[in-house]
């Protein structure tokens, strides 16, 4: 049982990884500019964990809440979020790439 949600998550990124076609993926990061990366990253792995930290230090949140929501505050986001994203008519391709 202990195996059950690390497995299932490895799954959910093979699926996601096993849609990509490399060459768009490249294609898609050479098209993007120095704002566009700028954005990404700025959204993606800064303003989380820093929206975490303040929420921790507003809190008063001990040490291990606040490593465990500065935990969840750098992981790019769920492997089913791009799939949904797909759906609705967003890039697959480019919300995986990152």
């Amino acid at each position: 049982m202990q195996y059950l949600l690390p497995g299932a998550v490895f799954l959910l990124m093979i699926s996601v990884g096993m849609s990509l076609r490399f060459t768009e993926v490249v294609a898609h990061w050479r098209r993007m500019d120095w704002v566009a990366w700028t954005t990404l990253i700025m959204a993606i792995f800064i303003i989380p964990p820093a929206l975490a930290l303040l929420t921790a230090s507003l809190f008063r949140l001990t040490l291990a809440e606040t490593a465990g929501l500065f935990l969840v505050g750098v992981a790019p986001g769920a492997p089913l979020l791009t799939r949904n994203l797909a759906r609705r008519g967003f890039d697959m391709q480019m919300a995986a790439s990152y």
